[in-house]
Formats: C-alpha cells, sequence, structure tokens
C-alpha cells in the first residue's frame, strides 16, 4: 500500500500542489477560464439554451464587507444582469418567450414561458430573507410565472447574476433593508435614458421597478425594451406575471422613472 501511495504522490503531487495553490488564490480550479454560470445554471449550454455571458470584469477586493449596504466594487456587470433578466423571461434569453399577449399601443408583450423563480430555491430563499415585500411566486393553476412584486423580482435578478461570483457579496437595490426608492434623485440617478445601458435599473416613484433590456425605436417611437414582474397583464390587478414590454422615453418620464448602473451590495 505505501509503494503505491509513493507512486501516486510522485506522478501527481506536483499537480495537486498546482491545485492548492491555485484554489487558494482564485477561489476556483478553472483557472485562465471565465466562469459562466453558477451551478445551477451549468447544464444550460448541453440543454441548448444561451449560455451565460462571462464575468470578463476582475473583482477588485477591498469592499467593507462587515455591514450590509456598500459600494459594488467589481465593475459593470450590466451584461451579466441583462441576461439574468431574458433567462427570467425564457431559457432561450433571447428577448422573447412562448407565451406571446396581446400587443399595448406601444408594440408587442410577452409573459415568462417558465418558472424562474423556483428554478434556485437557495437564491429564492435568499432573496425573500432580504426583501420586505415579496408578493406571491412560482406556478399558478392556469400555468402562469409568478415573479412576485416588481422590486423583490428585481432583487432576485441582481442577486441570482451575482451570488455566486466568488466575491463573498451580492447586487441589491439601493435602501435594500428600508426605503426601496431612497436614491431616486438626480445624484445618484439618470433621466437622460439615452444613457442608460441594458441591464441597468429602472424605478419610478409610484412604485414599479424593471430591468431595462433593448434599447429600440418601436412604431417610430424611441425608448426601451424593459423586463419586469406585475406590469404585463395587470394593468387592471395585480397579476405579478413576469413579462417583457416596451415603454417609450416619454412615458418613462410622464411616470417618473429614474435609471442606474447597478452598484449596491450587501453580503451573501
Amino acid at each position: 500500500m505505501l509503494q503505491k501511495c509513493t507512486k501516486f504522490l510522485k506522478k501527481y503531487g506536483s499537480l495537486l500542489a498546482i491545485t492548492v495553490i491555485a484554489v487558494s488564490l482564485f477561489g476556483c480550479i478553472e483557472i485562465g477560464k471565465h466562469t459562466t454560470a453558477p451551478p445551477t445554471h451549468q447544464t444550460a449550454a448541453s440543454a441548448g439554451e444561451v449560455e451565460k455571458p462571462g464575468a470578463a470584469q476582475v473583482a477588485v477586493v477591498g469592499s467593507d464587507r462587515t455591514k450590509p449596504g456598500f459600494g459594488w466594487n467589481y465593475g459593470d456587470w450590466s451584461s451579466r444582469i441583462a441576461w439574468e433578466a431574458r433567462y427570467a423571461l425564457s431559457r432561450s434569453a433571447n428577448g422573447s418567450s412562448a407565451w406571446p399577449v396581446n400587443p399595448d399601443k406601444y408594440g408587442p408583450r410577452w409573459l415568462g414561458d417558465w418558472n424562474y423563480v423556483d428554478s434556485d430555491g437557495y437564491a429564492r430563499d435568499q432573496a425573500i430573507e432580504e426583501a420586505t415585500d415579496v408578493g406571491p411566486l412560482g406556478d399558478t393553476s392556469d400555468g402562469h410565472h409568478l415573479g412576485g412584486w416588481c422590486t423583490f423580482f428585481v432583487r432576485l435578478i441582481l442577486y441570482r447574476a451575482t451570488y455566486w461570483s466568488g466575491h463573498g457579496v451580492h447586487m441589491t437595490t439601493p435602501g435594500f433593508n428600508g426605503g426601496v426608492y431612497s436614491w431616486c434623485d438626480g445624484v445618484h440617478m439618470t433621466q437622460n435614458y439615452w444613457q442608460a445601458q441594458p441591464g441597468w435599473i429602472i424605478a419610478s416613484k409610484d412604485y414599479h421597478m424593471g430591468i431595462l433590456d433593448t434599447r429600440a425605436t418601436v412604431n417610430g417611437v424611441v425608448g426601451w425594451w424593459i423586463i419586469d414582474a406585475n406590469w404585463v397583464g395587470s394593468e387592471s390587478s395585480y397579476h405579478y406575471y413576469i413579462g417583457r414590454h416596451f415603454f417609450p422615453d416619454t412615458t418613462l418620464k410622464t411616470l417618473g422613472f429614474w435609471t442606474w448602473y447597478p452598484s449596491w451590495a450587501t453580503t451573501n
């Protein structure tokens, strides 16, 4: 037995040492590769789904992790958040879903076509603990897929887009443990919607929140495609559906929406 162990160490000892050093330095053994998805999404490519974009941003260590509510110091992860929002709508992550609904005056709309919220139970439960208001989640008897209140849905997107990244923190909304809309002002946010990017957050003072998806011109009107919860199908009552719809810039301004790039964090 001793002889076999000696042969094994001679053959693999240096590799094991390198692996231990790599794990201690980088937190994973896939050196030189981008992390494309958290463990819950690792099967996406094999299932024919669109793979999550790689984390091109490198961690800048040094943020204060001892208390909740500090700045996100790991680069602008807007593209990853935009992907997560599309993934919430459909596993195809292409900006549409298998459940189109009647268009409104601004253009076509879609509802979520799968149970995104329950597909990662750990993230769901952690986001529920953090949220002040959650709302109905998961599947309904008529086959709809619910994302809860719009604020919870945005927080869940931010959580799932970043909690697995190895930084020990995840993105959230400003004032996550209190005033969700406390930063709706010209210092931290903008109403110059043409300056925004996919993956930025929008929030109105009338208490709606969503994720900017794509800048576009629809029927001659410039605006944003938005992915959110509790808007599509809920114009006359609260339905809590995950959906995608279009808002012209003029409507965003009229409804008092502000937008900002994701930059606020709390501990995992």
